[in-house]
């Protein structure tokens, strides 16, 4: 036997709290996703573009510049599955509704 449960008034504002919570969440982490990897790669980019430096000498342009766009593209499948089910968006015509 299920009972009725009565509503407090605050539960539209907890409602729409959560959201914005989750919201925020999911925008800051997907900002960490993009922006930790890059603080480690970006200085790396720039080293091997240098003149005189050891990393020119050696030519690992090609493997940092690589790694930079293999990252932001695992990046956003990263993000848009943090958001999808953050907001339940994987829920499609494949998955029907109970």
């Amino acid at each position: 036997m299920s009972t009725v449960r009565k509503k407090s008034a605050f539960e539209p504002v907890v409602d729409k709290t959560w959201r914005t919570f989750t919201a925020i969440v999911v925008l800051g982490l997907g900002a960490s996703v993009i922006v930790v990897p890059l603080i480690l790669l970006v200085p790396l980019l720039v080293e091997s573009l240098t003149p005189g430096t050891i990393m020119n000498q050696n030519g690992l342009f090609w493997l940092w510049a690589s790694m930079t766009l293999i990252e932001l593209a695992l990046a956003v499948f990263i993000i848009w599955g943090m958001f999808r089910t953050a907001f339940g968006l994987w829920q499609g015509p494949m998955y029907p509704k109970k």
